[in-house]
C-alpha cells in the first residue's frame, strides 16, 4: 500500500493517464519486482512524477513547485537633457505640495 501526500494537499494524482484520487491518497498496489509512475497535479503548480518499487509498502509527500509569472518587460523610456531639467524645475516649483 502506498500513503501519497502533497504540499500543498488536493493535488491531482494520475497512473498512466488514469486519474487515482487526490492527495492525501491511500492505493493498493499488487506487489510484484515492477514500479508504479505517479503523476501528480494542481493548477498553478508544476507537475512532479514520482516513481515507486511495488515490493513494499512506502509512505512519500511530494512538494510542489509553483509556475514562474512571466516578468514585465522593462519600459523603454530615455529621458534627454531638457527633459531632465523641466521636471527638476517643476519639482522645485511644485515641492511645498507633497
Amino acid at each position: 500500500m502506498f500513503q501519497l501526500t502533497s504540499v500543498p494537499t488536493g493535488a491531482k494524482v494520475t497512473q498512466d493517464g488514469r486519474l487515482l484520487g487526490y492527495t492525501p491518497l491511500q492505493i493498493q498496489v499488487p506487489r510484484g519486482p515492477a514500479s508504479s509512475t505517479f503523476v501528480f497535479s494542481m493548477a498553478g503548480f508544476r507537475h512532479q512524477r514520482l516513481v515507486l518499487a511495488n515490493g513494499t509498502d512506502q509512505t512519500r509527500t511530494i512538494v510542489l513547485r509553483r509556475h514562474q509569472r512571466p516578468r514585465a518587460p522593462k519600459p523603454k523610456t530615455k529621458l534627454n537633457k531638457d527633459d531632465v531639467k523641466r521636471l527638476y524645475d517643476a519639482y522645485k516649483k511644485y515641492r511645498h505640495w507633497f
